[in-house]
């Protein structure tokens, strides 16, 4: 069955904690569409999806000692991909992935 275009995601750093039913990876890479083709409903959709997550001082304090060669943004990234206990990290950033498995968190790429 196909995907819808409601489910476009961006292609770097997503953590999957995906709903049953949503979007792959490999789906999200059949979509030619840019997020702004897609329209405001459907981004809203998404959004409706995703959980934000409040940044703590003991998130900061731990990107810091991570293994690697992670910019700041990545760092916090993978620390509060493992605070909350994703499944997977999903990225094309090599450094990144390759952090997340030195702390034991599986790597997806997009297709």
């Amino acid at each position: 069955m196909p995907c819808s275009s409601t489910c476009w995601l961006p292609p770097t750093g997503v953590a999957r904690s995906w709903p049953p039913g949503c979007c792959t990876p490999s789906c999200t890479a059949q979509h030619d569409a840019t997020p702004a083709e897609i329209g405001l409903v459907a981004v809203g959709t998404l959004l409706d999806a995703v959980t934000l997550v409040d940044l703590t001082r003991g998130d900061l304090l731990t990107a810091g000692g991570l293994p690697g060669r992670l910019r700041s943004a990545d760092a916090v990234h993978l620390t509060v991909a493992l605070r909350i206990g994703v499944s997977e990290m999903i990225t094309y950033d090599r450094e990144l992935a390759a952090a997340a498995v030195l702390v034991g968190l599986p790597v997806g790429r997009p297709a």
